[in-house]
């Protein structure tokens, strides 16, 4: 239950709008697990035969929920990084865009416009010498 939480802060399943599904298979296959667990052990302690075959059915088909979330995962993760790199090389989409804005903000930030309140020793050389750094300035946006 706990992976089906932590999916909703996950950047790419954020990004494929794939968080919230996760989320709800995450928690129902703890949920399943759990109840798989709690069969199994009615099932060694009271040696019910149809309570060992409810076990192994719902055992396999929290298996194949794992399996194949595990498996669209690997294909998911896949596709986003091509949907990265074409929209970066197509100049066009979300990816795209992103990457203007991040563009956008390194023209402005520790420049003349607004100068930044850090120590700029802890960067490269190149990047230092082409900051503009005050006390006054921002240490952070708001």
């Amino acid at each position: 239950m706990w992976l089906g939480i932590e999916a909703n802060y996950n950047p790419e399943l954020n990004l494929l709008d794939l968080h919230k599904q996760a989320a709800y298979v995450c928690i129902a296959t703890g949920i399943g697990l759990f109840a798989t667990a709690t069969l199994g052990w009615t099932a060694a302690a009271t040696k019910n035969e149809c309570l060992s075959f409810g076990f192994g059915y719902l055992a396999m088909t929290c298996f194949l929920v794992c399996t194949s979330l595990g498996v669209s995962t690997f294909v998911e993760k896949s596709m986003l990084v091509e949907q990265l790199n074409q929209g970066c090389a197509l100049k066009s989409g979300m990816i795209y865009e992103l990457d203007q804005i991040f563009k956008g903000g390194q023209e402005i930030l520790c420049t003349e416009k607004c100068p930044c309140n850090v120590d700029s020793q802890i960067f490269s050389t190149e990047v230092a010498n082409s900051m503009v750094t005050d006390t006054l300035g921002a240490t952070r946006l708001e």
